[in-house]
């Protein structure tokens, strides 16, 4: 499997499904936003956490993609995907309702965590048990802060923590540094990559890593 990230909560995954390569793009965003998506961007699937000019650019990305924007369970193509809906009730901020995905691939288990903007209660937790790789946002605004996205870590106890949606050149929201959840958590390794590569079996079975990736 290799994942790649395109700025704010943008990624590219790609994998193998029964020997065939599946691509996946997460949250492709418009160009308000102040940054620009890969000219030649295609996938198999496209999923939307939420309908903001941050995520909801599925036209942007070639291939005709199948696309998610729903909360429910899916199976496209061999990958095992769920929506989850955990704004419920009327409990929305200036009416927004982000969800969060549940990706299962190649044996490895992902959590995109999307625009989430507050803590996660213990039964929303509950959807994320037994998380390989999970990606959260940590820039504070209008997604949490650095401190919560330490919080929700030790509370969702994945192998690998990939921090998303903070502030890079271009992007034109105000967010904190990466530096910011990095400080808060105590373990980013020193060196960031342009992508991970990883396989089952190379998912670390004792301490937790936290990988830092470089805009694409």
């Amino acid at each position: 499997m290799q994942i790649t990230w395109h700025g704010l909560s943008c990624f590219k995954i790609q994998g193998k499904v029964g020997g065939e390569e599946i691509s996946i793009v997460i949250d492709p965003y418009q160009k308000t936003t102040g940054l620009k998506l890969p000219r030649s961007f295609s996938a198999d699937i496209v999923l939307i956490s939420e309908n903001r000019p941050e995520q909801n650019n599925g036209e942007g990305v070639g291939g005709n993609p199948f696309i998610i924007k729903h909360p429910g369970e899916f199976e496209v193509r061999g990958v095992f995907i769920y929506g989850i809906n955990i704004f419920k009730n009327g409990e929305v901020k200036e009416g927004r309702r982000p969800l969060i995905y549940r990706i299962e691939l190649e044996g490895i288990r992902i959590a995109h965590l999307g625009t989430l903007y507050r803590p996660l209660k213990d039964e929303e937790l509950a959807a994320l048990r037994e998380i390989d790789i999970v990606t959260l946002p940590v820039g504070g605004g209008p997604v949490i802060s650095p401190q919560q996205a330490d919080e929700l870590v030790s509370q969702i106890e994945p192998r690998i923590v990939i921090p998303m949606y903070f502030s890079v050149p271009g992007v034109k929201e105000k967010l904190a540094t990466v530096d910011k959840f990095c400080k808060e958590i105590g373990i980013c390794a020193s060196e960031k990559l342009s992508k991970l590569k990883i396989n089952k079996k190379d998912l670390p079975q004792e301490d937790m890593q936290v990988i830092t990736l470089e805009k694409s």
